[in-house]
């Protein structure tokens, strides 16, 4: 049996280590020893502390220090410059104008459109002259007819000295009929003198006179005849239904002459144009 000489613990006799303090032991010989010096002290145990192990640990990355912001520069101020003329572009020639308006580009295109609007402004200004005196005749009629005028004193002078025959005595009172054939004379002589604006002569053709104003049929019962001398004067001679009165409206004397007549030949005798000779039916 061998006992820790440190801490005097009893142990087996093949220990080499002190189960108390931890004390390194060597193997003697079962042979008693001869007494030795004194040990020297013996230093404290050392507690062994168990070490941690730590896992393995990434490799650090480079710190990148922070960059500065890019400074914006502002922009320089530019000094203006003179900019240069800008030329003219050539134009073919087929563009350019010529001096002949006969072969202007466009001109195909706004002549018919320009005579239409010619011709409709010419319609529109016979209408309304055409509308004024027949307002006018009708308000002049109706004024006359209340108190007819004499003949003029020089009317029998002006006519035919030996082919006008004597006008009948003008009539106190105007019946319908014959009121009528008045009105009818009036606006048939307006639409002579629309005939004239547009075709630069006077017509006996009673479609033309339609064509130029006026209504036929208007005045019921009516009957009249046209002389034309071209664009000189014109004669016209109406009654109410073909029965005496005749009328007479001659245009060399501005108007519807006062005096009557008997039969259709004596008012056209009484023309103050002896070259008028043939008296057309219109109504």
């Amino acid at each position: 049996m061998n006992s820790c000489p440190r801490c005097a613990t009893v142990l087996l006799a093949n220990s080499t280590v002190c189960s108390s303090c931890g004390l390194m032991l060597n193997a003697a010989p079962s042979t008693p020893a001869a007494p030795a010096a004194a040990a020297p002290p013996v230093a404290a145990p050392q507690t062994v502390l168990p070490q941690t192990v730590l896992p393995p640990q990434a490799a650090p990355q480079p710190v990148v220090p922070p960059q500065a912001p890019p400074q914006v520069v502002p922009p320089q101020a530019v000094p203006p410059q003179a900019v240069p003329p800008a030329m003219p572009a050539a134009v073919p020639p087929s563009v350019l104008p010529t001096t002949n308006p006969d072969i202007t580009p466009d001109k195909g295109n706004r002549e018919p459109q320009d005579r239409k609007r010619l011709m409709v402004l010419l319609a529109i200004l016979v209408i309304v002259v055409i509308a004024g005196v027949a307002y006018y005749e009708i308000h002049n009629s109706s004024s006359n007819n209340s108190a007819p005028a004499p003949p003029a004193a020089g009317a029998q002078s002006l006519t035919a000295p030996s082919t006008a025959p004597t006008s009948a005595p003008p009539q106190a009172a105007l019946t319908q009929a014959e009121q009528n054939a008045q009105s009818d004379l009036r606006q048939l002589a307006v639409a002579e003198q629309s005939y004239l604006t547009l075709h630069n002569r006077y017509t006996t053709s009673s479609a033309g006179l339609d064509k130029a104003g006026y209504r036929r049929g208007h005045f019921r019962g009516t009957t009249s005849y046209a002389g034309v001398r071209g664009t000189k004067d014109f004669c016209l001679v109406g009654s109410g239904g073909g029965k005496a009165p005749f009328f007479l409206f001659d245009s060399a004397r501005r108007g519807l002459q006062p005096a009557s007549f008997p039969s259709a030949a004596s008012a056209e005798g009484a023309c103050s144009d002896p070259a008028i000779k043939h008296f057309a039916r219109i109504t």
